[in-house]
């Protein structure tokens, strides 16, 4: 299941939830990972009025409160979540209660043995993954090596740019959510059925018919 996705590193998620509702589109993906606490509670309002009827693969935030999760879970089915090393982004509530169905993505550090076996698996970021190929081998081989080990539950796919044109601290980055040509996705082929899971997320920032057109291209590339 390759899932549209509403990513909220724009400020334009509103609008998809509208663009959702024009397109009859039902089942989504939700990554409220720019958004506050208030700005979370206006967006559970708007998605209780739309026709958004399942929201199966969610990305938390650290600020994520218990009651949040039982309303995804409750009222949207959502089955999958993801976060990032909880080394890295501790959980400011208790959250225990649902480690077994969140998968830890792979970005920039490992995870600790402790980590691997507290929670459910792991989600696998392609993107991430294929700039640690490019720019960081060893990271690369450290998570392919991982990887190998653990199962993988659920993925993001976004793009990657020809070339790097940001940094974060000294890394260049050519990893993108936002898809500038359907071919920035040509990359998938380098990695084996194994990598994907069925909860696979577009973590794009463009609207839902460019996603569904990914989705398309995707397919079409034969690697699931």
């Amino acid at each position: 299941m390759i899932f549209p996705t509403i990513v909220t590193t724009t400020n334009e998620w509103r609008d998809k939830i509208k663009e959702a509702d024009r397109l009859g589109i039902k089942e989504i993906s939700l990554f409220p990972t720019c958004l506050g606490r208030d700005e979370r509670n206006e967006l559970y309002a708007l998605l209780a009025k739309s026709k958004i009827e399942r929201i199966p693969f969610v990305h938390l935030r650290d600020d994520f409160e218990p009651w949040e999760m039982e309303l995804l879970i409750n009222q949207w089915g959502t089955k999958i979540f993801n976060t990032h090393s909880v080394a890295s982004h501790p959980f400011l509530f208790d959250l225990s209660a649902y480690y077994g169905m969140i998968y830890l993505e792979n970005f920039r550090r490992f995870f600790s043995d402790e980590e691997l076996k507290q929670f459910a698996g792991l989600c696998l970021d392609s993107s991430h993954l294929e700039n640690d190929r490019r720019f960081q081998p060893d990271r690369f081989q450290g998570f392919q090596k991982i990887f190998s080990s653990h199962p993988v539950g659920c993925n993001h796919i976004n793009g990657i740019r020809k070339e790097a044109y940001y940094k974060i601290g000294e890394e260049d980055r050519c990893d993108a959510h936002f898809l500038k040509d359907l071919s920035e996705l040509d990359y998938l082929k380098n990695y084996p059925k194994r990598y994907f899971s069925d909860f696979i997320a577009l973590e794009m920032e463009n609207d839902f018919e460019t996603q569904i057109r990914a989705k398309e291209y995707i397919l079409s590339l034969g690697i699931f």
